[in-house]
């Protein structure tokens, strides 16, 4: 299953492999959404602004509170061009995400962790508890638009260590 699971959002969302996470210390909730959002100090690379960290933040946050809501258009507006373009039509990115993610539609808490960079691309991992109380991590590929908005370009998403997908 989580075989299958990582073989289909990477094909369905254009993402690259994973890799290891860095790990980072504990976290804050806050409540007052329809999940408790966790914020954990991270290990940033020198190059990435601190401008830049916030609005990679602000878009995946964005896109899992839009997808725990089912709000397709807000989830689909947080993709990249080509990405959309793939997709065509937001309800048909939130039946594929239903389809092959469902953890990610059932986001209730998530936590921030390391940021990595490489020549071409920005990758954010994601911590990810479901409504299960199951955790996830998520490798999201993200890439700066000319207005320097950030746009997720894809996403891969395993069972976290230690736990059975």
């Amino acid at each position: 299953m989580q075989t299958k699971l990582k073989w289909t959002l990477a094909a369905a969302l254009l993402a690259l492999a994973s890799t290891g996470a860095a790990l980072a210390s504990t976290g804050a909730t806050s409540p007052g959404t329809p999940y408790a959002t966790t914020v954990v100090a991270k290990q940033m690379p020198a190059t990435l602004p601190p401008l830049d960290r916030s609005g990679i933040e602000d878009t995946i946050r964005g896109q899992l509170r839009a997808l725990a809501t089912h709000d397709a258009a807000q989830a689909f507006a947080k993709l990249a061009p080509s990405t959309q373009h793939f997709f065509g039509k937001p309800d048909k990115f939130l039946t594929t995400m239903s389809q092959d993610l469902p953890p990610m539609l059932a986001t209730r808490h998530f936590t921030f962790l390391g940021v990595e960079q490489d020549q071409s691309s920005t990758y954010q991992q994601v911590l990810i508890t479901d409504s299960d109380g199951k955790d996830w991590l998520a490798r999201y590929q993200l890439e700066s638009e000319r207005n320097g908005d950030w746009r997720v370009k894809g996403c891969v998403v395993a069972a976290a260590p230690g736990q059975l997908a």
